[in-house]
Formats: structure tokens, C-alpha cells, sequence
């Protein structure tokens, strides 16, 4: 880790001489070869700093990925909207969960047009609101990615659907339809969302055996009261 980064610190830290070097001839104001001389300093630092930026944003080429394990440089590209690309992985990658949009994972699974996308919602929700997952469906509308429709009436809006599984607490989960694309059809998709909470007719049932390979499969059909 530490030589990975060893030569932006060096880089770095050459800088912060220049800058510390033309501080101390700047303050003597006594010999005006020494304001000449910390003004020479600020300036090689001032181009060293813009170079090191400029060659960040071609670290595709093999010779300057070492330029990409700065913290710094990467906060740079992402305040800038900046996206990596090249032929080759990048030598180091920085992976964050998806909490910062989307903390259900199925905006990745939209984005792959999948037939069938099971959810089990398991956020902090104890009263049913449902907040993540409807945020989660605005961002996918918002990205023209594609709309959720109910399977059973096409033409009731899911807001009802959300509010209906946040008034009836028997219902086991929700089936939405999605229609993928914007402008043009781009098939359907199935969204099954199963939330952790327990329906107030099984809060006093016991909890039954665990479920056979048969019965999953459907070879062996449970019996009444498991």
C-alpha cells in the first residue's frame, strides 16, 4: 500500500518544500534577490501541482497509473464527474456498498433487464414505509431506466400498492411489474419485494421444522398445520 503510493508522496512532498522554501526567502524582504527567488520557487510548485493533475486524467496509460493511489487525485475525479476508463483494469479499485443511491441492489439488476428480481428488504422500517424501496423506484424513473406497473391492474399507480402493504400487515409481499426502457419497449421484468415483519395472525404460531429439499422442489407437499 504504501509503495503503491510512495511516489505521489514523494511528488508530494516535493511541493510542500518549494511552497516552504519560497515562504521563508519571501519573508526576508530585505534582498530582492530573495522575493525573485520565492517567487521562482512558488511558481515550480504551482506547475509541478498542475502537472501531476494533468496526467492524472491519462492514467489509462500504463506508465502513469501509479498516479491513481493519490486520495487526493481521486477526490478530484469525482468532484469533477471524472470516469476511469482504458483497455486494462486500473491497478487499484475502491468499491463502496450502494447506500449512497440505491441500498437494494436492484438498480443494478434493472440496468441488466432481468425477468426476475427478488428482493427481501430487511432496512431499519418498523412501521412499513417503505422509504428505501420508494426512493430506490424514483431513481430508476428519474434515470428513464424504466416504470413499475401492478401486475394485476395495470392502470392503479404502485404508490397505492406501497400504501396498501404499509395498511395491511397480512400481506406477505409485493409483486410489482416493470417495464423496461423509456422511449421505446425494452421488455418486462417481474419485482418481488419480501420485507421482514411478521403477520399478526403467526405472532402466537410456533415455529415449524425447517423445509425439506421435497418440499422446495415440490415432490412432497407440506401438511396441514406445519
Amino acid at each position: 500500500w504504501i509503495l503503491h503510493r510512495l511516489p505521489v508522496i514523494i511528488w508530494m512532498l516535493a511541493v510542500y518544500c518549494l511552497i516552504s522554501l519560497g515562504s521563508g526567502l519571501a519573508a526576508d524582504g530585505r534582498r530582492r534577490d530573495s522575493c525573485d527567488s520565492a517567487r521562482w520557487l512558488f511558481l515550480l510548485a504551482f506547475a509541478m501541482t498542475s502537472l501531476i493533475v494533468m496526467l492524472s486524467f491519462f492514467a489509462f496509460l500504463e506508465c502513469l497509473d501509479w498516479v491513481m493511489f493519490s486520495p487526493v487525485i481521486r477526490q478530484l475525479h469525482q468532484a469533477t464527474q471524472f470516469y476511469h476508463q482504458g483497455r486494462r483494469p486500473p491497478t487499484m479499485l475502491y468499491v463502496t456498498d450502494g447506500g449512497v443511491q440505491d441500498c437494494t441492489g436492484i438498480l443494478q439488476l434493472v440496468r441488466r433487464r432481468c425477468s426476475r428480481i427478488l428482493l427481501v428488504l430487511a432496512a431499519a422500517d418498523p412501521e412499513d414505509e417503505l422509504a428505501v424501496l420508494r426512493t430506490t423506484m424514483d431513481l430508476i424513473i428519474e434515470k428513464q431506466l424504466g416504470s413499475f406497473y401492478d401486475p394485476v391492474n395495470p392502470k392503479r399507480d404502485t404508490s397505492i400498492m406501497l400504501d396498501e402493504f404499509q395498511w395491511d400487515k397480512e400481506k406477505p409481499f409485493l409483486h410489482f411489474g416493470i417495464r423496461y426502457g423509456w422511449k421505446h419497449p425494452e421488455g418486462t421484468g417481474h419485482l418481488f419485494v419480501v420485507k421482514n415483519r411478521l403477520p399478526p395472525s403467526m405472532r402466537k404460531k410456533a415455529a415449524g421444522p425447517l423445509l425439506s429439499e421435497e418440499e422446495v422442489t415440490g415432490e412432497l407437499q407440506p401438511q396441514e398445520g406445519t
